[in-house]
């Protein structure tokens, strides 16, 4: 069951980690044997808003698929197109939350459908209760901290003197 506040509304932090999952998942899906799965489920879910809203969504998928399937370096044009769709899918969270666990399971089943070597492409990184995630795609991050684990302002996310946060 996906975190809520006592008013029964599901916590935007939660929200905005449901659309990253399935924005990677979906962009990670194009140009593989899963992409039909993947282009049908999202479709569908867009499409409660409209066969108009079906259509834009279904065009866009299109266009983005041939852009994958074309690109010279395919990874570097998922991630861009990534950024896209977590904003889409945002959106459509926010306007039918009714959809999250429909999201839910159509990752979960375009995930299990994508070749082996395309699973490490889809990243889901989730922090819960207080806790801190630093990841990255394409790349390292190192991540120095001073040896108490907290920084010179005491809450251990911002970096203290002397501390670097370097993504390369």
């Amino acid at each position: 069951m996906a975190p809520t506040h006592e008013e029964g509304y599901m916590v935007p932090e939660t929200l905005a980690a449901l659309a990253t999952a399935g924005a990677t998942t979906v962009v990670g899906a194009m140009a593989t044997d899963a992409w039909n799965a993947a282009k049908n489920g999202i479709v569908g879910l867009f499409g409660r808003a409209g066969l108009r809203e079906q259509q834009v969504v279904e065009t866009q998928l299109e266009r983005h698929a041939r852009q994958v399937a074309s690109a010279v370096d395919m990874d570097a044009t998922r991630r861009r197109l990534a950024a896209a769709w977590e904003v889409e899918l945002e959106s459509l969270l926010a306007s039918d939350p009714d959809i999250v666990e429909e999201l839910r399971t159509l990752i979960t089943s375009i995930q299990d459908q994508l070749p082996q070597g395309q699973r490490t492409w889809v990243q889901t990184n989730i922090a819960r209760d207080h806790g801190h995630v630093f990841a990255v795609q394409g790349g390292n991050l190192v991540v120095h901290q001073q040896s108490s684990g907290t920084s010179a302002r005491g809450t251990g996310l911002e970096p203290a003197a002397g501390e670097q946060v370097e993504p390369s």
